[in-house]
């Protein structure tokens, strides 16, 4: 079991954070689409890749033999 966090060590690690200065190292990369339409067209590019690939039509045919299964054992 880990042990607990001290508040001491959290304010040490944000200060240690807050010196690193992150964002500016991220300047200018890119973190995803800021529109609307931008996040529908990525949301609609997961659902192309996700579960319409090869694989997840796999799943959906291996769940539906399963459930022939079952229903036949009923």
């Amino acid at each position: 079991m880990p042990k607990p966090c001290r508040q001491i060590d959290r304010d040490q690690r944000r200060e240690h954070a807050k010196g690193l200065e992150l964002w500016k190292h991220a300047a200018g990369k890119q973190t995803g689409p800021k529109t609307p339409e931008g996040r529908y067209r990525a949301g609609q590019r997961s659902r192309k890749h996700g579960l319409r690939s090869a694989e997840g039509q796999s799943m959906d045919r291996w769940l539906a033999s399963v459930n022939r299964l079952v229903r036949g054992l009923n």
